[in-house]
């Protein structure tokens, strides 16, 4: 149902064309590659980050957010982070990330956002 500008409501049909792809096997096994692809381009950014300086890597993990506790958390982990080491955010909750990726960018460091299945990762270093 959508509602109209003067306040009725329209009952609308699924079109024929959802249809189509319901049944489309083509389709599925496109789609399904598609997402395959995507998550394996998503393993092999996360692989990436990971084997570049992994000794100079300290781990955040946030699951919840209480404004604003977990932007204060990540500000007081970056000021006592080394110049020259990245901060990897663990949390599942993909609006938390984001708070916490443009609170890094406000702060003058460099955020990479990376999900991988249910899983988002935060990426944050020093701006060179």
């Amino acid at each position: 149902m959508c509602s109209t500008p003067k306040g009725g409501l329209v009952i609308r049909q699924p079109s024929p064309v959802s249809e189509d792809f319901a049944q489309d096997n083509d389709f599925h096994a496109t789609f399904r590659a598609s997402n395959e692809n995507v998550e394996r381009l998503q393993q092999q950014r996360i692989r990436t980050f990971e084997a570049q300086e992994p000794e100079y890597q300290q781990t955040l993990e946030i699951d919840r957010i209480r404004c604003p506790a977990h932007i204060l958390q990540l500000t007081r982990t970056l000021k006592q982070l080394p110049h020259h080491h990245t901060l990897k955010v663990i949390s599942h909750s993909a609006s938390l990330i984001h708070d916490l990726a443009a609170s890094a960018r406000i702060l003058q460091y460099q955020a990479q956002i990376l999900t991988f299945r249910s899983q988002h990762f935060l990426y944050v270093m020093p701006t060179s």
